[in-house]
């Protein structure tokens, strides 16, 4: 049975931004010192972007990535969507299709 540790191990190595060694080092920190992996990731490569992490991680979990500062939210939009679900599962809806 996989952990959710080497599920998340997979899925970094998989967007091929990290060494084996950084992979493993990264998690530890982010364990030992509470913190994200995303700031663990930032930490253990210097000159990784946050946007750049990013987009590799929606790019193998097979997901888009938009840049909410590029956005323009349409309040309506934003209406469609209970406060509540916006916040309890993180999501913002960007636009409507299809009504």
């Amino acid at each position: 049975m996989l952990t959710s540790n080497t599920k998340i191990h997979a899925l970094l190595e998989r967007t091929g931004l990290f060494e084996s060694k950084q992979l493993a080092a990264l998690l530890t920190d982010a364990r030992e010192n509470n913190i994200s992996i995303r700031e663990a990731a930032l930490k253990a490569v210097p000159d990784l972007k946050e946007d750049q992490f990013h987009e590799k991680l929606a790019e193998v979990m097979g997901l888009e990535y938009e840049r909410l500062k590029d956005i323009t939210i349409d309040r309506e939009v934003l209406a469609l969507v209970p406060t509540k679900a916006i916040f309890q599962y993180n999501v913002i809806p960007l636009s409507e299709k299809d009504g």
